[in-house]
């Protein structure tokens, strides 16, 4: 991961991913913060709010969220990896249009003003998609 400088959007997919799939390979999701149906895909307002510093640039250096870091435990280390070489070579369009896809939960969440994506919806369409791989 190191090296490649990600922007606001692609930290924030690649997070949400990272969530959907902690649902089906760990058994509760990465992190307990909620994820809004933006117009560009899943958004988590307290990172927007760490990153929108860098607009829609490079994001350069470490944020501090004002919270606690979670334990990160090899799992969940391994879980980030999986997810980092699986799509952290995706433009930020390339991952808005993945989780723009029919079917997926920002795609069947209502696009008000801070709608929030369920983790339920999450839960079930990335075990869905586990399975379909399987």
């Amino acid at each position: 991961m190191a090296g490649k400088a990600l922007s606001n959007m692609q930290l924030q997919k690649l997070t949400y991913i990272a969530h959907g799939f902690a649902f089906p390979l760990l058994g509760s999701p990465l992190t307990y913060h909620s994820f809004q149906a933006w117009q560009h895909g899943p958004v988590a307002p307290k990172l927007y709010d760490a990153l929108k510093q860098f607009g829609d640039g490079a994001v350069v250096e470490r944020i501090h969220s004002g919270y606690a870091d979670p334990e990160v435990t090899p799992e969940v280390q391994q879980l980030i990896d999986a997810v980092w070489n699986a799509y952290g070579h995706m433009s930020a369009s390339e991952l808005r249009d993945l989780t723009h896809l029919p079917g997926s939960p920002w795609h069947e969440t209502p696009k008000a003003k801070g709608s929030i994506i369920s983790d339920e919806l999450t839960r079930d369409y990335y075990t869905s998609l586990i399975r379909q791989n399987a």
